[in-house]
């Protein structure tokens, strides 16, 4: 006990042997009252305890805006209950009852067209809170896109002869115009990308090849450089292709390219300008790609009608408003639930909103991102079901104490979550947390920078959580003092190279970050450098990693922790099985 007290008021020592020495006192203190050694609170996020609401409305499908929101005739949507709230707080002087305001929501399909907006004026207090909450057993369902009900073979005969001679009889046609859809976006800028889902399943823009990669071939661009004296590329987007399938597509009007340009950790969507059949090249048209071009990259072809030949590949005509869709193996069209995703908005926004708690919703099939908070303070998004999204689930910008706890996030476009507060200048917490949450198979459209977690600022939380299934990190972490703790993360870094299921890069400042009692399995990805459970790149410091259980991670030149440069970072009591190498070390300027 004497050294435990010693070892927890010695301020020269590492701050996790510290913490682990009042660990231990607060146990034996808790077993001298005959209480189990660990609280179980102690590691957990304290979630608002809700209140009987003193008021309720109700919202369901079939209900109407011009009824009073009662149980027998409920608003028929969000935004109609959201004024209820106003005009009830204004004939109040401007607060809820104590108990706050609950709006129910029925289970069932809502259409969203506009981004449910809350702002200030729709707080609530930590004793009267205002609750979003689905029905019990009940789902609500708020969806962006568009059914497709009416598929028909290819009317068009020219059309119709470019496909493929063993799909073009199968390859069916719908006219959007015809259901009111006059926004098409683009083929693949993020959050104005549609997308084509199948009973949930995202289809596969028609693409070549079907399925991998590509090499670029001889690079053509005239701006050429090389990076350490020794790796050539060029600034400006021409290089050639070395199969002859490209020389077919001369008459498609937007060939789109997706590539690890230069690097591969970082990929691009690039727009064809045009191809030289004789030459076999493809000139790109600007902007081009951040890093440049190199020889031998990695890249595949998509929005080609004339590759679509596999089930499953879709191919949208701008210029026609016709969309083309070749069913998967046992798919029913007349069957199916075929739905085109339009709204590009987020479905719900708060600005400078406190003390709203959201509770059992469901989102799915936009063009843009599913929540985004902004300001505020004590805002909670609670079990909710966020999924077929073209950008991230849930963005938390600034503010205080906003929490997501519970939720499933799933098939999307981007990332899980964004999370950013706190005052670096300062180190005062932002005290955000993300908790209990499932986020799998997303990073779909841009494969790398969209984690399940992006987090930035101080003092913020990542705790509880299943990461899975991704082309890239599950967590990229910037700012200072940061918690990480009692994760599963599995089959990550996919696709990518130079990353780790969890990624830090570039900034020695960022330090205090504590990574412990995570669970890092199945990370072996990379083409060049590696994937590593943990990494910490180019001078990130001061970061502690203590209590992890690394199995089957890393590969190439990364071990289970890969450290690049740095100072003060301390690696302690982590088991390694299985690995490539425990752990890693690069020094700078290797």
């Amino acid at each position: 006990h004497a050294a435990w007290e010693r070892i927890a008021a010695d301020t020269t020592l590492p701050p996790l042997h510290r913490d682990n020495a009042r660990r231990h006192l607060a146990q034996a203190r808790r077993m001298q009252q005959g209480l189990p050694a660990r609280d179980p609170a102690d590691y957990r996020a304290a979630l608002p305890v809700v209140p009987a609401p003193a008021i309720v409305f109700h919202v369901a499908p079939a209900g109407s805006d011009t009824a009073d929101g009662s149980e027998d005739k409920p608003f028929r949507t969000l935004e109609r209950a959201r004024n209820a709230v106003r005009d009830l707080k204004k004939s109040g002087g401007g607060t809820l009852p104590k108990g706050g305001v609950a709006i129910m929501i029925g289970g069932g399909s809502y259409t969203v067209e506009r981004s449910l907006a809350l702002t200030a004026e729709d707080s609530g207090t930590a004793e009267a809170p205002m609750v979003y909450q689905a029905k019990s057993a009940q789902t609500p369902v708020f969806k962006g896109g568009v059914r497709i009900r009416t598929w028909k073979p290819v009317s068009d005969a020219e059309l119709r002869n470019k496909l493929d001679a063993s799909v073009r009889d199968r390859v069916l046609e719908a006219d959007l115009k015809a259901l009111g859809v006059t926004d098409l976006g683009d083929a693949t800028a993020l959050r104005k990308r549609p997308e084509l889902f199948v009973d949930g399943r995202p289809q596969t823009p028609a693409r070549w090849p079907n399925e991998g990669f590509v090499k670029t071939g001889d690079i053509l661009g005239t701006d050429t450089f090389k990076v350490w004296g020794s790796i050539e590329g060029c600034k400006d987007g021409k290089f050639r292709y070395v199969e002859d399938r490209p020389s077919r597509w001369l008459d498609e009007p937007d060939v789109r390219l997706y590539g690890y340009w230069f690097w591969d950790w970082y990929e691009e969507y690039q727009k064809v300008a045009s191809i030289d059949a004789e030459s076999k090249a493809f000139t790109l048209a600007q902007p081009y790609s951040n890093y440049g071009y190199r020889k031998d990259q990695r890249y595949y072809a998509v929005n080609i009608l004339r590759e679509l030949d596999q089930p499953g590949e879709w191919y949208l005509d701008r210029r026609s408003g016709m969309v083309y869709w070749l069913p998967g193996e046992g798919v029913d069209p007349s069957r199916a639930e075929t739905v085109l995703s339009v709204f590009d908005q987020p479905f719900l926004t708060m600005s400078d909103v406190k003390n709203v708690i959201v509770i059992g919703l469901t989102m799915q099939e936009g063009r843009g991102d599913g929540i985004r908070i902004r300001g505020g303070a004590d805002c909670l998004v609670a079990g909710c079901t966020i999924r077929q999204l073209g950008g991230d689930a849930i963005v938390v910008e600034g503010g205080q104490h906003h929490g997501v706890f519970g939720c499933v996030m799933h098939t999307l476009g981007c990332g899980g979550t964004r999370v950013a507060g706190g005052d670096r200048r300062t180190l005062t917490a932002g005290r955000h947390f993300v908790e209990n949450c499932t986020v799998f198979d997303i990073s779909r459209l841009k494969r790398t920078y969209t984690p399940a977690v992006h987090l930035d600022g101080c003092g913020n939380r990542i705790a509880h959580n299943l990461f899975e299934r991704m082309p890239s990190s599950a967590m990229r972490i910037e700012g200072n003092d940061h918690l990480i703790e009692l994760n599963a993360v599995r089959h990550v870094v996919q696709e990518s190279d130079d990353q780790g299921g969890i990624d830090m890069y570039g900034n020695p400042l960022y330090r205090g970050v504590v990574i412990r009692w995570n669970r890092w399995s199945d990370i072996r990805g990379g083409t060049h450098c590696g994937a590593a459970g943990i990494r910490l790149d180019d001078m990130i410091s001061g970061i502690a990693v203590y209590g992890n259980i690394f199995e089957r991670c890393g590969a190439e030149l990364f071990g289970g922790v890969q450290i690049h440069g740095g100072k003060d970072n301390l690696v302690d009591n982590n088991l390694f099985l299985d690995c490539y190498g425990g752990i890693s070390f690069s020094r700078w300027g290797e």
